[in-house]
């Protein structure tokens, strides 16, 4: 009987081929898209910690006034750390372009090179991956850096150096314009002479853990270090110091010196050296030599290419779920349709003996074989050359990551080979036993359970209205197929529009927003801010979300200021939020919100006055007044100074300067990087809507196929038969439509936030009125086109059918 049943299968196979293939492609593209996310990102996240390894990354990294001594590395490495220098300074080469020196490095934070070799002579130069990709410098090529040729014998990448972001504060990379290079210490002392570096040199150092020493311990022990400020060789700090700390101390001195020379005036002195004690108690002027403190955990340049690569094996799960539910759903009507219209001919077996479970076997072979040879295919092309290295190549087209064989983890193996045949088996298991579950008498009869519904009342409504409304509640379990794949493919579609959207409006934004020319951030500010610039406080506070600590800035400016569009009001826990914080974070006008100091290890609270338009940055805007006394600085303090022309400041004053013109640049970045994953993802869902909508509405119209040939024997033509078979799926397409898209829109942006958690940026996500329109337009366009294909299928409909299924 199985040798029989098998012939069935194969006839099967070959009456509907066009149909299994349409869904092999489904299942196909499915495990494409999941096989390549999840393999991509097991290749980038465990490869890179692999490489992170063996290349000793640090555990963190914290930069000082003075060079340590031998004796105060010594106490470091007392504690349980390993601590290597790093000093860097910053070069103008290539009209614009700025190139981080750092001298090779002997413990930490190697360098690896994909091409060449580490630099072994002092004319003889390493460029960091990325930059050397999009300058197009490669092995063999000059350099000239502060009027020194170097030949480049290696590119490579270091881990401290994941995503290069010239400051810690940007907010994209962007390798056209920054890159790191790598010398001996004999070519960086020669470099160093020349005194060219855009910036004074960064006495920079990373450390490595041992034992059970924490990063916490390490900081300690620097803030117990402290530093003669006459021995910093630096006019800047010097006449900085002079204003500040020093001040402090002489007014210390001053007024020792008056209790000690005035023992007459002895109660009144005390009383009030007391209080001047008591004031002055919190200003250490014994100067710590430490300037930055930051953990390899919460530093953005390392480890971004595996948190990044963590999202898209997270949504390639998500996705990979809902498209198995889908084609399995898919799978178990086509199986209920061929139970259906074969039943006369199940009765007659089961009539004849044939056993439940022979039959059982019989309709599950087929999607069985189905699904596991388009599964295998989907894995196989997954793993190829066009699936895991092109989803990589936009990891390597931002991140400088060394290059990484493919690695394919044994749970996507399961997942795409083992999941869909299995899948097909356990939904379709249920589904055929209970079909199979009439008695044969009523099978060979083909009784058919009328659908709930269908004899709802219809009034005076007229004879196509009626036919149409009864067929449609006929097909209701083959249409909700319809609306589900509809919204899976939607939900697909808003992945990518998000996505489109978030890039589109920072990239708009970031410059419409910008309203200043030049932003100097001062180490070593002068008495009295620039003339031609807008002096305003700024101190750096952290704000938690989503597992990723952000820079969130608190910015004192003036009432009237000419460079944000800020409303400010007194008072230091009143404030106003820029646009990108507000979004990132779902704060809103009348919340609280909490920052967090941790050099000091203190709390800020605040209260939201208003949300001001402004995506570059984090920002919480006060009047610089109140920032000043909040944060204890004096009340000509400025530490930022904003200008509509180049002010000329000395760059050995500033940490950094950051331009329009620098934001204009990398306003684009995530556009340029995206615009791939977003044309695959719309074609991939557009796929998967027009496979799901074909499918079904060709097995609405085999389901009728009797009806339709007793209707044409009565005379009814091609186009009468559409309007009453065909066109009022048009209404279930229409109202699945409006109901699908806002619902998978407002799924989408639900999860999106956690999809770009790694970004420290925030839009809105709204779409325009016309790309609402534009997406219901379209789905509308392909139910026509699919209607108009399966005119085709109606035509193939003869008069003889009613003859075949005579009872």
């Amino acid at each position: 009987m199985q040798k029989v049943l098998r012939k069935r299968g194969l006839r099967d196979l070959k009456e509907n081929v066009f149909r299994y293939i349409a869904l092999a492609v489904l299942i196909i593209i499915g495990m494409y898209v999941i096989v390549s996310l999840i393999g991509a990102g097991a290749t980038i996240i465990d490869n890179g910690e692999a490489h992170d390894k063996a290349n000793k990354i640090e555990d963190g990294q914290f930069s000082v006034f003075v060079p340590l001594s031998d004796e105060e590395i010594s106490r470091l490495e007392d504690v349980g750390t390993e601590v290597e220098q790093m000093f860097y300074e910053d070069y103008d080469v290539m009209d614009g372009k700025t190139l981080r020196v750092f001298a090779n490095r002997k413990n930490i934070d190697l360098v690896e090179c994909d091409e060449g070799r580490l630099a072994e002579n002092d004319d003889e130069i390493v460029v960091e991956k990325r930059f050397s990709q999009v300058n197009e410098v490669s092995i063999g090529d000059t350099i000239q850096i502060a009027g020194n040729d170097f030949k480049v014998t290696g590119i490579g990448t270091s881990p401290d150096y994941n995503a290069l972001f010239k400051e810690m504060s940007d907010t994209v990379v962007d390798s056209k314009v920054f890159g790191t290079v790598f010398v001996t210490e004999g070519a960086y002392d020669k470099l160093h002479a020349t005194g060219e570096s855009v910036k004074t040199e960064t006495y920079l150092y990373a450390f490595r853990l041992k034992g059970k020493t924490t990063c916490d311990d390490v900081k300690d022990a620097l803030e117990d270090i402290k530093v003669d400020t006459d021995s910093i060789d630096d006019e800047y700090f010097q006449e900085y110091w002079d204003r500040t700390g020093a001040a402090i101390n002489d007014f210390k001195d001053g007024i020792k010196d008056l209790k000690s020379g005035a023992n007459e005036l002895a109660d009144g002195v005390a009383e009030l050296k007391k209080e001047t004690d008591s004031f002055l108690k919190d200003y250490d002027t014994d100067l710590a030599n430490i300037t930055s403190f930051v953990t390899s955990d919460d530093n953005p340049r390392t480890g971004g290419a595996a948190d990044d690569q963590q999202i898209n094996v997270q949504a390639g799960y998500f996705f990979g779920v809902l498209l198995m539910l889908l084609f399995t759903y898919v799978i178990s009507v086509f199986v209920v349709h061929g139970i259906e219209k074969e039943s006369s001919v199940i009765g007659a077996l089961y009539a004849l003996g044939v056993k439940r479970r022979d039959l059982m076997m019989h309709y599950l072979t087929l999607p069985v074989i189905v699904t596991t040879v388009a599964g295998i295919i989907g894995f196989l092309i997954g793993i190829s050359n066009v699936g895991i290295p092109v989803q990589m190549a936009d990891a390597y087209a931002y991140y400088s990551i060394p290059d990484m064989d493919v690695k394919i983890p044994p749970i996507l193996v399961v997942y795409g080979i083992v999941m869909p045949p299995l899948a097909a088996i356990v939904v379709n298991y249920f589904v055929i036993r209970k079909k199979l579950s009439q008695t044969a008498l009523s099978l060979i009869k083909n009784e058919v359970k009328q659908p709930k519904g269908s004899n709802v009342d219809l009034g005076d409504m007229g004879f196509v209205g009626r036919f149409r409304v009864r067929q449609m509640l006929r097909e209701m379990r083959t249409e909700l197929t319809v609306v589900i794949g509809m919204f899976i493919a939607l939900i697909c579609l808003m992945l990518s529009l998000n996505t489109a959207t978030f890039c589109s409006k920072v990239k708009k934004q970031n410059v419409e927003d910008t309203h200043y020319e030049y932003m100097y951030t001062y180490k070593y500010p002068t008495e009295n801010p620039p003339e031609g610039g807008e002096a305003a406080y700024a101190k750096t506070l952290k704000k938690e979300i989503y597992g990723y600590n952000w820079d969130v800035t608190v910015l004192g400016l003036s009432k009237n200021t000419k460079y944000f569009d800020v409303d400010l009001k007194d008072g230091k826990n009143r404030v106003a939020i820029s646009s990108s914080f507000a979004e990132k974070y779902g704060y809103g006008v009348g919340d609280e919100i909490v920052l967090h100091d941790e050099e000091n290890d203190i709390d800020y609270g605040f209260t939201v006055d208003s949300v001001t338009q402004y995506t570059p940055a984090f920002y919480v805007f006060m009047t610089i007044d109140d920032a000043r006394e909040l944060f204890g600085a004096g009340s000509n303090e400025y530490n930022v100074v904003f200008a509509d022309k180049d002010l000329g400041v000395d760059p050995a004053r500033l940490y950094a300067t950051t331009t329009k013109a620098d934001i204009e640049s990398a306003a684009g970045i995530f556009a340029d990087q995206m615009r791939s994953m977003v044309v695959m993802i719309v074609i991939i869902s557009t796929l998967i809507f027009v496979v799901v909508m074909y499918l079904m509405m060709k097995v609405m119209i085999d389901r009728s196929a009797f009806s339709i040939s007793l209707i044409k024997v009565f005379g009814f033509r091609t186009k009468e038969i559409r309007k009453l078979y065909l066109d009022g799926n048009f209404f279930i397409i229409a109202i699945g439509a409006a109901i699908c898209l806002p619902l998978a829109k407002l799924i989408m942006s639900a999860v999106y936030p956690s999809l770009v958690s790694n970004v420290n940026c925030g839009v809105k996500l709204t779409f325009a009125p016309w790309l609402w329109a534009a997406l219901y337009g379209g789905i509308l366009v392909l139910y026509f086109i699919i209607n108009r294909v399966l005119v085709g299928r109606l035509n193939k409909i003869v008069p003889a059918e009613v003859l075949k299924n005579r009872e």
